[in-house]
This record gives C-alpha cells, sequence and structure tokens, in this order.
C-alpha cells in the first residue's frame, strides 16, 4: 500500500516543489495538487549541469547554469552570458562580498584561484531611485516599514490607498487585506531597514526573537537604493533579492538569518545564512590569489554553528585549526581539511553517505557523527588517538569498522550501529568503554590483536559477537 500523506508538513512540501517546477506563486489545496502537477509542462526540460570546478549559478533562484573544469575554464577568454530577466539588470558575477575588496570577479581572477569556486549572476532593478517590495498577505495584517530618504521618497503601498511622501528616517505602518501586493519605493535614493539590529525593513505584529515578518516574498532595488545589513534578517517569507552590490551596505555583511524560504545563498557568508533551509548552493568567498581560506560558506570557517539545511554538495578548505559545524544539513558528501574535529560536528546529517576525516586529526570529539543514518563508511586517519562518547552513535547504515593501530581510548562511542557487522582493531587501545557497541544487534566479529583479557570490558556492549583474539589479519 502507498505510504499516505500524514501532516500538513507534507502538503507543504509537495506545494512547494509545484510551485518550484511550475515557476507560479499559486497556492493549492490537497485536492488540487494531482491537477497542479499534471499541468506542468515538461518540453524543453533542461537538467542542470554537474557540479564542477568553476561553477556559475542564477543569482535569484540559485540555479546551476554552467559549470566547467579548471582546465575548461582556463581556455575561456570571457564569463558565460548571464540570463536576461524582465525588469532586472545584470551587474556582475560574484562569489560573494568580500570585506575591504570588490565581489565584481574578472576572468583573470579566477584563473588565478585555480580551486573549486561557487560564481552567481548578481542583478540589480533596473529602475535608479526605486524599489519594490512583494508582498503576501495571508490575513489582514498591519505591517511596520523601515525606510530612510535624506531628500524625500513617495511610497505606493500596491492597493489603492493613495501614495504618502516621506523625508527622514520614518518608521511606516500601513494595515493590508488578504492578497498579493507590490509596495513601491521611488523619487529619489533611499535606505531600506538599517545596519543595526533593530533595522529590519519589514516586521509584523506576530514577529518572534527569530521571525521579524513572513508577507515579505521579494526585494528588487535599482542603483540608489542602499539595503541596510540586517533589513531583511528574519522575513521567513523571503524568496529572492536582486540589490545589486548596494546590499553590501559599507561592507557589512548583509544578514539573512531565519530567512527559510530563500532560494539563493549568493548574498551573503554562511553565518548570517542560519536556517536557510531552501538554500542548495552557497557562494564561494574569494580571499586574495593564494589565501589560505577556500570556503564555501563563508570566510568565517569556526563560526558556523547552524549552516543551510538545504544544501546539495559541499567542498570547504581551510587551515583554520577549528573545524566548522555542519550539524543538521542535508549535504551527501562532504569534503573538509581541519586539525581537530568539533563537538556533534556532522550530528543528525542525515543525508550525509561520504565524508573525509583529514589525516591531521587525532580527537573525534563527542556526537561527531551521530545520527548520520546514511553514512555506511568512514575510513579513520592512521593518526587517530581518540573517538569520545556517542561519536558513531546511531549511524544505522555503518556495516564495516576498522579502528588505527594508534587509537589509545574508545568511549561509548558506536552504540545502536544496527548495522554494523564487523569490527577490526589495528591496536590495542589502553580502555574501551563497555558500552561502546551496545545496541549493534548485527555485530557478529570483533577481530583484536591482543589476547584474552588484555583490555577490559569485552564484548564491550556487543551481545551478539564472537570476539577473535590474537587476531593478525587472517588467523581466523
Amino acid at each position: 500500500m502507498a505510504n499516505k500523506i500524514t501532516n500538513t508538513q507534507h502538503y507543504s512540501d509537495i506545494a512547494d516543489a509545484i510551485r518550484a517546477k511550475a515557476k507560479t506563486q499559486d497556492t493549492y489545496t490537497p485536492a488540487q495538487m494531482a491537477q497542479a502537477i499534471a499541468a506542468i509542462s515538461t518540453d524543453n526540460v533542461q537538467s542542470e549541469p554537474m557540479r564542477s570546478d568553476v561553477n556559475f549559478y542564477n543569482g535569484l533562484t540559485g540555479e546551476r547554469l554552467y559549470a566547467y573544469t579548471t582546465a575548461e575554464f582556463a581556455e575561456m577568454d570571457e564569463f558565460p552570458a548571464a540570463p536576461d530577466i524582465p525588469g532586472l539588470d545584470f551587474v556582475f558575477w560574484t562569489a560573494g562580498y568580500i570585506r575591504g575588496e570588490n565581489p565584481e570577479l574578472t576572468v583573470e581572477y579566477v584563473k588565478s584561484w585555480g580551486r573549486k569556486i561557487n560564481i552567481f549572476a548578481l542583478y540589480a532593478g533596473d529602475t535608479p531611485n526605486t524599489s519594490r517590495l512583494g508582498l503576501d498577505i495571508i490575513n489582514a495584517v498591519e505591517l511596520t516599514l523601515n525606510i530612510f530618504s535624506r531628500n524625500g521618497v513617495t511610497i505606493d503601498y500596491g492597493d489603492g490607498t493613495p501614495a504618502e511622501s516621506i523625508v527622514g528616517n520614518m518608521t511606516l505602518t500601513h494595515t493590508y487585506a488578504p492578497g498579493r501586493y507590490e509596495c513601491v519605493v521611488s523619487g529619489g535614493a533611499h535606505k531600506l531597514g538599517s545596519n543595526g539590529s533593530n533595522g529590519v525593513l519589514c516586521k509584523d505584529p506576530y514577529a518572534t526573537s527569530t521571525i521579524n515578518a513572513s508577507c515579505l516574498t521579494y526585494v528588487i532595488a535599482g542603483n540608489g537604493v542602499e539595503v541596510g545589513s540586517y533589513a531583511l534578517e528574519g522575513q521567513a517569507g523571503l524568496e529572492y533579492v536582486a540589490c545589486g552590490y548596494q546590499l553590501a551596505s559599507s561592507n557589512i555583511w548583509p544578514r539573512f538569518n531565519y530567512c527559510a524560504n530563500l532560494l539563493c545563498g549568493g548574498y551573503a557568508e554562511g553565518t548570517n545564512l542560519n536556517q536557510c533551509r531552501r538554500i542548495r548552493h552557497i557562494a564561494g568567498a574569494v580571499p586574495a590569489p593564494g589565501g589560505s581560506i577556500e570556503d564555501l560558506y563563508g570566510s568565517t570557517p569556526s563560526g558556523i554553528s547552524s549552516p543551510p539545511l538545504n544544501i546539495n554538495d559541499v567542498d570547504i578548505v581551510c587551515t583554520n585549526a577549528n573545524a566548522p559545524v555542519f550539524s543538521g544539513i542535508s549535504a551527501r558528501r562532504i569534503r573538509a581539511d581541519y586539525s581537530t574535529t568539533a563537538s556533534a560536528l556532522y550530528r543528525n546529517c542525515y543525508q550525509l553517505e561520504d565524508v573525509n576525516i583529514p589525516a591531521t586529526v587525532k580527537t573525534i570529539q563527542y556526537n561527531a557523527f551521530s545520527g548520520c543514518s546514511r553514512l555506511r563508511h568512514i575510513d579513520l586517519p592512521a593518526g587517530l588517538e581518540h573517538i569520545y562518547g556517542s561519536a558513531f552513535t546511531g549511524c544505522s547504515a555503518l556495516d564495516d569498522v576498522v579502528i588505527p593501530a594508534n587509537v589509545v581510548d574508545i568511549g561509548n562511542s558506536y552504540q545502536s550501529c544496527t548495522a554494523l557487522t564487523n569490527v577490526t582493531f589495528l591496536g590495542q587501545p589502553t580502555t574501551i568503554n563497555a558500552a561502546a557497541f551496545s545496541g549493534c544487534t548485527a555485530l557478529t566479529t570483533i577481530r583484536v590483536p591482543w589476547s584474552q583479557d588484555a583490555v577490559a570490558n569485552a564484548p564491550w556492549g556487543a551481545a551478539n559477537a564472537t570476539i577473535i583474539y590474537d587476531y593478525t589479519g587472517g588467523n581466523e
């Protein structure tokens, strides 16, 4: 019997998928979904190119447009063409905002970089001194808008009410009936929101400590419009932004924390994209050629406490001593270089199938891979010395484990690894926790190079396992 849809989150996920494929903003009842899916055109459908070394993306949707190997790009004299989008101007190709540097890339700069990079087409509104704010109002609501204009602007709320003129720093309120609107601010240079923590552009009466509004769906700003670094934080309905370089106000990173519907991560570093669950790809920050960090989240690899959760593929290389925390993201493959793991480093990365642990790592911290239920195999570095408690707890697809010779202590690290069948030790740890393999119901064989009773607590919680002592690699 087919699985039944049992909760409203499933309905919401299906509706999101329909809107993405159909390129519409329509809403659907459950009864309308089948008809809406059938109506989606499949003519001229083209899949995204496979990810490579130099990747180009639509800066609004995050769609991958082009992908080249480093060798292929080395033969190019110019960037590929960016898509034409009505009502918008293409500004330039960028790999994210770098403090103190112009984010506009050149072909020569990318060639000199010589490593993997994600590049995004940056767009802005095509009308100077004009900003357009998309609003999707579900229930009648009074919105608060923060706008500053030194010389005055006109605000058309888009709902048929009289336009309003303002001068100076204004906090405006306007009541909207249910419906979709475009609020237009025009007539002079102005700033949306501000750089302070209270400078959000749009706020509704239901604001929480993390969500400021759910009705703002897009922001388009032309030349002459500045967007404050805090303007768009907590805008849970925001899907895309076309604000050109002016979004990097005074070289301050724009913040998109809790913008759960944002489609593209080309504007900000990862620390300002917390809980942006729909973003698929992140811009690659580009320090000066020869710099030490290539980090697809941004330039602060030790500060990623809650990165976007819907990333398909992650490559991070950093010389920082501390690893970033990837807890909860849905990447299937992660490549990272660092010298020590962090607690809960990859915890609950449910889609993770493939991960490397650099040869420099000597300690795997508590909960580092706990809950990675699709992780089938992992190569532990030869220099590893410590595997702390719950490091691999709940890795229910892990089927084989080889413990390196230099490991001296193991905590309750492999509990409930229900697919685990074989464990092989290449050396003799000083201590192994009595519950190291508890709940590993399929574990039948543990091979160890020491004699019986040389290491306490055997069989270390593995109730169904046979221990092969004095194992040397073929003496079973």
